[in-house]
């Protein structure tokens, strides 16, 4: 008997004709909007429907390999042309020079994993960090296009390297990070690309405020800090010289910052990206030693 459901529509006798009580619920999904059951598909059988739906698409590997060339690098003298390319899958460094017809020259050899940033130190000698565990322990490599001999800057186990400054001015010298002394916390360091010598900036030893970032000055002195308090607050610490400590200009909460970007000419005043005293970021001039805009 058909359900009670159905009675007002087909009263009496008219819902015992054969082969209508099977045709009754299609009717009334088909009235009603409903739709019975879907059957679920596996995730497989899912990704083949949407396959065979768009059968001319780019197969889903395309967006996991390897561009065939990438992140292309001037030197500064304009001679040469520098990027990334695969090679045995992985990203290597490779150049040729802008003044003749050489065939492009690559200059690195790594298999376990592909390089990660690189930038001309100066007219023979790029820099570029690497991880060769795979663990994210970015190591510090210089490789002399003269020569073409690479050389591992920083071969400390368990260390990981972040580049905080360039120093145009100083082509033979940069300022990077490592957590050689305690693994949570980065110390800023002052290394010479010839002779590989380190020289400690700053100590950063206060696990409850640690520093997380440094800026240095047209002259490669780093005089400007950011450290963390209760993992909310950002503190902007300042020195006038190397010689004396950090000490604490601003401190900012989540919903406002105030963040230097680098030194004006003058080493005294610095570009900042900040929302105080408005709704929206600007770039802003910042006098640091007496803490006001300019």
């Amino acid at each position: 008997m058909i359900p009670s459901l159905f009675s007002p529509f087909f009263p009496g006798s008219a819902l015992r004709i054969p082969g209508l009580a099977l045709l009754l619920p299609i009717g009334f999904f088909a009235l009603t909007g409903c739709k019975p059951a879907a059957q679920e598909l596996s995730p497989q059988e899912r990704v083949q429907e949407l396959a065979a739906e768009d059968p001319g698409g780019i197969p889903v590997e395309v967006f996991f390999s390897n561009p065939e060339q990438t992140d292309f690098r001037l030197s500064p003298d304009g001679h040469y042309l520098s990027w990334l390319a695969p090679w045995q899958g992985r990203m290597n460094l490779h150049v040729r020079s802008l003044d003749s017809v050489m065939e492009p020259l690559r200059l690195t050899a790594e298999t376990a994993t592909g390089l990660g940033r690189y930038f001309w130190a100066n007219n023979h000698k790029i820099v570029y960090l690497h991880d060769p565990s795979g663990k994210e322990e970015y190591r510090l490599y210089t490789v002399d296009l003269m020569t073409l001999q690479v050389r591992d800057l920083t071969p400390f186990e368990g260390v990981s390297v972040e580049i905080i400054d360039v120093l145009q001015a100083f082509p033979d010298e940069m300022i990077i990070s490592m957590n050689r002394n305690n693994p949570r916390l980065f110390e800023p360091y002052r290394l010479h690309l010839e002779t590989g010598e380190l020289r400690m900036l700053a100590e950063n030893r206060n696990v409850r405020e640690p520093f997380t970032w440094w800026v240095a000055d047209h002259e490669g002195k780093l005089r400007v800090a950011f450290s963390v308090t209760d993992g909310i607050r950002t503190n902007v610490l300042y020195r006038a010289t190397e010689d004396e400590p950090f000490r604490k200009v601003l401190t900012t909460d989540w919903t406002e910052y105030m963040e230097p970007r680098f030194f004006d000419f003058d080493n005294a005043t610095v570009y900042a990206s900040s929302n105080l005293g408005r709704d929206k970021a600007a770039i802003v001039r910042y006098d640091l030693e007496n803490n006001r805009e300019v």
